[in-house]
């Protein structure tokens, strides 16, 4: 079990990073117009919630966590509200100015991203409520801002 008095751990799934992190494949995806809802059955088809939080906001939270050891117990190191996949992929579609719509079936996804597919199939709807309590403040708040400074940030 976890030691009282200590941070027991950290969640992020889709770390917002130019050229790599969870984005990445969706990034691809959104480049070529082929960015649309992914997956299907019961959590797929864009519906699946992927928390996300941008690489510079993950550095601050976790730096929060290690120069404040007051701060204890599990601790979501998310953006500060999920999204669904179908509005990351429309959100990236419209910062490159790309169509969003194609959907991609999840064989396809199994078959081009083996075991890296699980990050963008699976859905965790996960709220940042011990980060907010602290009074973090998160330099991209929202989506959009989150997806610019990916697009933006690129060295290529």
């Amino acid at each position: 079990g976890a030691e009282p008095g200590k941070t027991t751990g950290w969640t992020h799934r889709a770390t917002l990073a130019p050229g790599g992190g969870a984005i990445a494949p969706m990034m691809l995806l959104g480049r070529l117009g082929l960015g649309g809802p992914l997956g299907g059955g019961l959590t797929g088809g864009g519906q699946q919630w992927m928390p996300w939080i941008t690489r510079p906001d993950w550095v601050s939270a976790v730096r929060l966590l290690v120069e404040q050891p007051e701060i204890t117990g599990p601790v979501n190191v998310v953006g500060p509200e999920p999204a669904r996949q179908r509005d990351i992929a429309a959100t990236i579609g419209q910062v490159l100015g790309r169509p969003a719509v194609l959907p991609a079936p999840t064989v396809a996804i199994r078959l081009a991203l083996g075991e890296m597919a699980d990050v963008i199939l699976s859905s965790d709807r996960v709220l940042p409520q011990r980060l907010v309590e602290t009074g973090f403040t998160w330099e991209h708040d929202d989506l959009e801002a989150a997806i610019r400074w990916v697009v933006d940030s690129r060295d290529d």
